[in-house]
């Protein structure tokens, strides 16, 4: 009697184990990439990436600069709000704020390789001029985005806000109990691109951030093989309010 009851208990508790397993997998999507939260703003004046799925949207602040400033945001951030902020910072530049697919005015569906192809479209659509200066910026997840970008083209400066080294590795430590090297879809891999880049690299961290461990920011800036990093730390901010440090925009601006 006992032994069937012990086997009827290992038996629930793996069909319960498995059932989160699935719901995980299946559910991530909405977790990384939450554009539901995300209204439909009307981003005028934009520009459009054309794609297999439709179009992607990109806000654009043009003073006709030789300078362009290529903005990626959070998961679950609404880059029209970012405009403000960016302007004083990139007083002299252009800005080029992307919409992710899926979120806002954009269609398709995001996930790491769309996300990684529109931005490198985005460069491309505008290196049109061989003296032309280009300053990636990402933030988050974003920072995963732009730290593609620069890996793969010639940019000027790299500009991280809160970055972690992969989204593998965050998952793996939050989530131990879970095979999520087998569940995970989207990986984000910027400390491997990070060894790729040439460019002057500079992470604005969150002193007291919730969502990024400091040692994925400490292992990302060691990836950075090629040249050294410069590190600026906020203090008393998190992940979210970082951007409400007094010194935030003065840290975006900063040339290296």
């Amino acid at each position: 009697m006992l032994i069937r009851l012990g086997i009827c208990s290992v038996l629930i508790s793996a069909a319960i184990y498995l059932f989160i397993c699935v719901v995980l997998y299946f559910a991530q999507d909405k977790l990384i990439f939450p554009s539901y939260l995300v209204a439909d703003a009307s981003y005028k004046p934009n520009i459009k990436i054309s794609t297999a799925q439709g179009s992607t949207q990109v806000l654009i602040k043009d003073k006709h600069s030789n300078c362009d400033v290529l903005y990626f945001g959070g998961n679950a951030e609404a880059v029209d709000a970012s405009l403000v902020g960016l302007e004083k910072a990139f007083e002299k530049c252009n800005l080029l704020l992307m919409v992710y697919r899926g979120y806002g005015l954009s269609d398709g569906t995001p996930n790491q390789q769309t996300l990684y192809a529109d931005a490198l479209a985005l460069y491309q659509l505008r290196n049109k001029s061989p003296n032309k200066n280009f300053i990636i910026v990402g933030r988050s997840l974003g920072a995963s985005v732009a730290t593609f970008v620069a890996s793969q083209v010639r940019v000027d400066q790299l500009v991280l806000v809160t970055p972690f080294d992969s989204l593998s590795h965050l998952a793996a430590q939050k989530y131990p109990w879970l095979p999520t090297s087998i569940l995970l879809k989207n990986s984000f891999p910027s400390d491997a691109y990070a060894r790729l880049v040439s460019a002057p690299v500079h992470i604005i961290m969150a002193q007291m951030d919730e969502i990024i461990p400091a040692r994925n920011t400490t292992a990302l800036l060691n990836a950075f093989t090629q040249r050294p990093v410069k590190l600026t730390r906020l203090e008393k901010v998190g992940h979210n309010t970082v951007d409400e440090h007094p010194g935030y925009l003065a840290a975006l601006a900063k040339r290296f």
